[in-house]
């Protein structure tokens, strides 16, 4: 969350790990809020200029991408400002529970250094992101290098780069506008005013650079935020099954049975809460990876051998962003699994050991569907995940390659780099 609050993506004040959740809060007239609407602007811009380019080279999947990555960047920006408005109320309760599951009763192998594990996890797919991203850079470099050199272009290597990258704006700004530091030559002024313009040029520049890293990190960080948040509610589901189990073969009294139902009523109903406010969040995450794995599934039939680094990023990322996908899916599953789970330990309990409250325990839990939504669109499931493993295997392009004039674009925050001498 701190990572998130500096590339202004979850606008929320007193996210520290050693703050406690009763400071964490949410207001309008603060400077994350404000970083977080700069960068929604931005964002719009790159929506406009992309959809602009698009409009102008025709409706085709080498343009769409580009104009995908924009929008779902600017949707997850939109949808993490709705959640940081209740994400305060929201931590509060995971508190609250988290101070009944921290009791001995249970305990269990999963719950021990509960906080290492989640902040492990994160901290891998993070680094994950960090060699993607940088692999994605490297790509694009070796890409602008072969241009130059096959194509016996006679301009600036850096000046050929960004325009490549970003072709949506440089294709409406002159470049010298947004990118002078390395490039802009001496005005007939004095030094002082040299230096100013400089540092002022620079500072736009490296604007510009965190601008385009941090919708490179909300990209990623939509499935890495699931994959904890899911994560850590398993956990609990998988602490009350253990804390069943413990008790399968033992004559507990009405009120124990009444304690856990209890217990296990404040889970449910912080369940329910996660999945009402994630719900925008499972269902932007499911597009954005069909798109991506749709895309690249049909690019695998187009890779050349001319840039041994684009082969490179191509298929780390490719598996990255599977693995990714396949694995918050499987991680918000379990939440559904580990339900079942506590109802088939429940069914182990002697019948001569059932009381009223263990019965009702059991209404309570066979009643309701323990299963993260995509705002009821569907639920995520592992039947789920095997129909969409299914259907993406049936709908693989024919193994044909394509005549096509290959270009610069970027699919889904991949980068694809080809270059025509006839620019």
């Amino acid at each position: 969350l701190v990572l998130s609050r500096f590339f202004g993506i979850f606008p929320i004040t007193g996210a520290w790990p050693t703050t406690d959740v009763e400071k964490v809060t949410f207001k309008w007239l603060t400077l994350p809020v404000l970083s977080t609407a700069v960068m929604m602007g931005f964002a719009t811009l790159d929506v406009c200029l992309t959809f602009r380019m698009m409009s102008e080279q025709g409706l085709k999947l080498t343009t769409t991408g580009p104009l995908s990555f924009s929008i779902e960047c600017l949707s997850a920006f939109i949808v993490f400002l709705c959640l940081s408005r209740n994400w305060p109320n929201l931590i509060k309760s995971t508190r609250r529970l988290e101070n009944i599951f921290s009791q001995h009763l249970y305990t269990c192998k999963e719950s021990k250094k509960f906080s290492q594990r989640i902040r492990f996890l994160g901290w891998m797919f993070l680094f994950c992101s960090v060699i993607e991203h940088s692999f994605y850079v490297s790509s694009g470099i070796y890409s602008n290098y072969l241009q130059i050199k096959q194509c016996n272009l006679t301009v600036n290597f850096w000046h050929n780069y960004y325009v490549r990258e970003r072709l949506q704006i440089f294709s409406l700004v002159s470049y010298t506008v947004w990118l002078v530091p390395l490039l802009q030559v001496w005005h007939k002024r004095d030094f002082f005013n040299n230096l100013i313009f400089l540092k002022f040029k620079f500072l736009i520049f490296n604007y510009k650079q965190w601008i385009t890293i941090s919708m490179t990190f909300v990209w990623n960080f939509i499935d890495i935020f699931l994959i904890l948040t899911c994560r850590g509610l398993a956990i609990r589901f998988r602490q009350f099954d253990w804390c069943i189990k413990c008790h399968i073969k033992k004559n507990m009294p009405n009120d124990f049975w009444l304690k856990r139902r209890q217990d296990f009523l404040t889970l449910s109903d912080l369940f329910q809460q996660y999945d009402d406010k994630l719900s925008n969040l499972v269902l932007l995450s499911s597009a954005q990876n069909m798109y991506f794995m749709a895309s690249h599934i049909f690019y695998i039939f187009h890779l050349t051998r001319e840039n041994f680094m684009m082969d490179i990023y191509f298929w780390f990322s490719f598996a990255f962003v599977a693995f990714r996908s396949f694995y918050m899916m499987l991680t918000a599953s379990r939440i559904h699994d580990t339900t079942n789970d506590i109802i088939a330990s429940m069914y182990e309990i002697p019948t001569a050991h059932w009381c009223l409250e263990l019965k009702r325990l059991n209404e309570v839990i066979v009643s309701d569907l323990f299963a993260i939504s995509g705002r009821g669109f569907f639920f995520i499931t592992r039947r789920l995940m095997l129909a969409v493993c299914v259907v993406r295997l049936w709908n693989s392009p024919a193994k044909k390659r394509l005549q096509w004039k290959p270009w610069t674009h970027r699919i889904t925050g991949t980068s694809m780099q080809y270059w025509p001498c006839d620019r």
